[in-house]
């Protein structure tokens, strides 16, 4: 099925496919790695057990990973990331066959412009930001503990524009407040990519988290390193 769409794909111009896979076994991974999708972010704890029914026999919520491949000569990425970050968002582009530079941070001054969606069968809530302001982070850290505290959210997600300069001091002052880099999410050319920021309120337990690929247990291993980072 994934060999029909890809060819489908290629004949009507479409730039790309992203995919997401399930981490509880390595499956559906091995079969995007074959078609030669790369990974690109890591959802943890994006989905309680029940919503693949292993909640029997997995003890905990499900992580996911994006993959993405393109069809096409994608045009150059602008990104704006802290410096930190630009290693392995470069790794990422790189595997993925398109070139980076990346921007000059600037941080934003005037008020910012966000979505939040909250999805309580799910226990976790989704926060894009459209333009990071200068009240974003707080505006942030305000949906999160509401989500958490009062409506009982597992994990909550936060998409920052790659593309708009104050992305990068906005991803530092999230994780003043616990959020911690999980990758980037490559958009729609009409919405652009975003970097990928998380905050879990429930224990995960890595070594439950089954990955295939070196790109893949490089962002895990990455992101295990800023989720420690950011919560001492």
């Amino acid at each position: 099925m994934h060999g029909y769409l890809d060819e489908l794909a290629g004949t009507i111009g479409i730039l790309g496919l992203r995919s997401d896979a399930v981490t509880h076994h390595t499956f559906s991974q091995m079969t995007l790695e074959r078609f030669h999708s790369m990974p690109t972010a890591i959802q943890l704890a994006a989905l309680p057990a029940s919503a693949d029914h292993v909640e029997d026999t997995y003890p905990q919520r499900l992580s996911f990973i994006d993959y993405f491949k393109y069809l096409s000569a994608p045009p150059e990425a602008v990104v704006h990331v802290p410096e930190r970050h630009r290693s392995i968002c470069g790794q990422i582009f790189d595997r993925l066959g398109r070139k980076v530079s990346f921007g000059v941070p600037t941080p934003a001054a005037k008020p910012g412009d966000l979505d939040a969606h909250h999805a309580p069968e799910k226990q976790r809530a989704t926060i894009a930001v459209k333009t990071p302001g200068a009240d974003t982070a707080a505006r942030i850290r305000t949906s999160r503990d509401e989500y958490c505290e009062k409506a009982g959210a597992a994990a909550v997600f936060v998409e920052l524009p790659l593309s708009d300069s104050g992305t990068a001091d906005l991803c530092d002052q999230l994780e003043h407040l616990g959020f911690f880099f999980s990758g980037v999410k490559i958009g729609e050319p009409s919405v652009g990519d975003v970097l990928r920021m998380q905050f879990l309120k429930c224990p995960l337990d890595l070594s439950l988290v089954r990955l295939d690929g070196d790109l893949a247990h490089a962002i895990l291993d990455y992101i295990d390193a800023e989720r420690q980072r950011v919560s001492r």
